[in-house]
């Protein structure tokens, strides 16, 4: 009996088309396997990974997976994802999860493997924004921490990038 695969891509699909054909053609083709991919809606777009994939799992976006995983699976999960709890690091106080306080940013014109960056900052006429939404949670966790006029004073700039984004958010395009 011959044996069948199933690669499963987990998490953020982000590499773009050459990472990809790399992955069809050393991996997935190579073995015959059948490809799953499992994300969220944020990560659903057409292009050649999602057109490819035999199954894909789009599960809604959440702030803390756990839950999730609370609610739909038994088992070990917890100590999988759990794993290095009871060595020393978790305890330590060195690892630390941040509320995301940067963002992805290219120069006008660099080539790129990924989504082009269409959104410019101010004053920095040539750096653009790829993902805006990535953009505003870096600076709404900012905001939350320094106040509004502390971060103003200390970057005009990115605070004038936040409000021209969030009134094209309202306005819808």
């Amino acid at each position: 009996m011959d044996k069948k695969y199933l690669v499963i891509l987990s998490g953020s699909p982000r590499g773009g088309e050459k990472t990809w054909d790399s992955l069809f053609k050393y991996v997935i083709d190579y073995l015959g396997a059948d490809l799953a991919i499992c994300t969220t809606e944020d990560y659903v777009e057409e292009n050649t990974l999602f057109t490819r994939a035999k199954f894909k799992w789009i599960l809604n976006d959440l702030d803390d997976f756990n839950e999730y995983y609370s609610e739909y699976f038994e088992g070990s999960w917890r100590q999988y994802l759990e794993k290095g709890k009871g060595y020393g690091l978790y305890e330590s106080g060195k690892i630390k999860r941040y509320k995301r306080s940067q963002f992805t940013a290219a120069l006008k014109g660099e080539p790129t493997n990924w989504r082009v960056p269409i959104y410019r900052t101010f004053i920095f006429s040539k750096l653009m924004i790829k993902y805006p939404d990535e953009f505003i949670d870096s600076f709404n966790n900012k905001l939350n921490k320094k106040g509004l006029i502390n971060l103003l004073l200390s970057d005009l700039t990115m605070g004038l990038t936040y409000f021209y984004l969030l009134i094209r958010r309202r306005l819808g395009s």
